[in-house]
């Protein structure tokens, strides 16, 4: 290990990877060392300051380390993941400081407590063995797909108060694990495919009954894609005004996104009518070729009717009340989700069954009936929730 004085003014001039010191566990870590590389009475305080910020976040070190370098939004992985060159002084600077951070991540607590009398009683991180260096560069060659920044290493977001937050635990649905409407599940699918082509994808909405398998459509995808480069990012209704700012953020990525209106439906007096229609228009700089926008609704028509509006004394009351019931034509393509008949409903119950090992399947279909009569109608939903609840018997 080199002297703790020469890692404290390494890790202070990093240059590329300089975001990192903005990280309050690395900012505490630059303190630890400084007082370590002097011997000062500061160091006690200083590692158990550290090692609490560190275990808020993870206990190993290594790894914690390590998740921040790929993470990091700098000047090379950018230039990497838009197939730019890099000079030979930038990949030299950036093998420096995965050097510097791979001896970081090796760096064990018993190190920094050496010689420290009285610090038996503190605790100690762990740490592992990796080649932050070596799996950096590999990743790098594929940071167009892999993606950087937030991005890298998941694909599931929210956005709220500007800005896009992880989703922590995002839904694992598959495709392989839905049943039923395989012909507009392949409409959104080869909408999705043209889109991570590079090619113009339309906006989609995603219509029909409830429980049919509409938002876990767009999730499944969203899983099976992210490999490929697609990201999915969630924005509520409320937030719809908020949408172009969003597409600014994503406009410069090469990665490729879904964001995603779950549950649209608006008041004749929604604010956000407006502003959902202007993107939708295609307004100039709104749109990127990198987005596509996908939207579920229980009806076609996403404005909510009354008979009060049919009858209202707006001069050009069917000019207004035609342009609110046109908004479903705005999206490029438009699928339906309805409720299946008796003989599809029952594929999708025996086809969950199978997925969830059902042993006991006697008199399936009579329960599921039942079951979808207590419910109020056949739906995906119901078929699942049936089969879930037998399961939870075996």
């Amino acid at each position: 290990m080199k002297s703790f004085e020469n890692l404290h003014l390494r890790l202070s001039c990093l240059v590329i990877f300089r975001n990192l010191l903005k990280n309050e566990v690395v900012a505490a870590l630059l303190k630890m060392l400084e007082a370590k590389a002097s011997c000062g009475r500061e160091l006690m305080p200083s590692y158990a300051r550290f090692l609490n910020l560190l275990l808020a976040e993870n206990e190993n070190l290594s790894e914690f380390i390590t998740e921040k370098v790929f993470e990091d939004e700098n000047a090379y992985i950018i230039k990497k993941a838009w197939g730019q060159s890099v000079s030979p002084k930038m990949q030299a600077a950036l093998e420096a400081e995965l050097g510097l951070l791979n001896d970081l991540a090796g760096l064990k607590s018993q190190d920094i407590l050496a010689g420290l009398e009285g610090s038996d009683f503190l605790l100690h991180w762990e740490n592992s063995q990796i080649d932050i260096k070596a799996e950096y560069l590999e990743y790098a060659k594929e940071a167009n797909i892999k993606g950087y920044g937030i991005f890298a290493g998941r694909h599931m977001f929210r956005f709220e108060n500007k800005a896009i937050v992880p989703i922590a635990n995002p839904d694992p649905v598959r495709l392989s694990d839905l049943s039923g409407y395989r012909e507009p599940r392949l409409r959104v699918l080869q909408n999705t495919k043209a889109l991570l082509a590079g090619k113009k994808a339309a906006n989609v909405l995603l219509y029909g009954d409830a429980g049919t398998g509409k938002s876990s459509t767009v999730k499944a995808i969203a899983n099976e894609y992210a490999g490929e480069g697609l990201r999915l990012i969630e924005v509520s209704k409320q937030r719809l005004m908020e949408i172009p700012s969003l597409m600014e953020k994503l406009a410069f990525n090469p990665l490729k996104f879904i964001v995603f209106i779950d549950d649209l439906s608006f008041d004749q007096s929604s604010d956000e009518f407006g502003a959902l229609k202007a993107i939708l228009e295609g307004t100039a700089g709104v749109k990127p070729d990198n987005v596509a926008i996908y939207a579920t609704g229980n009806r076609r028509q996403l404005v909510k009717q009354s008979f009060a509006d049919r009858a209202s004394d707006d001069v050009h009351a069917g000019e207004t009340m035609q342009d609110q019931l046109a908004l479903a034509e705005r999206f490029g393509l438009a699928v339906g989700f309805f409720r299946p008949d008796k003989d599809e409903y029952l594929k999708i119950v025996w086809d969950l069954a199978e997925q969830y090992g059902l042993k006991n399947t006697e008199n399936l279909e009579l329960s599921a009936e039942r079951f979808a009569l207590e419910k109020g109608g056949r739906s995906g939903r119901t078929a699942r929730q049936l089969v879930e609840y037998l399961s939870s018997f075996e």
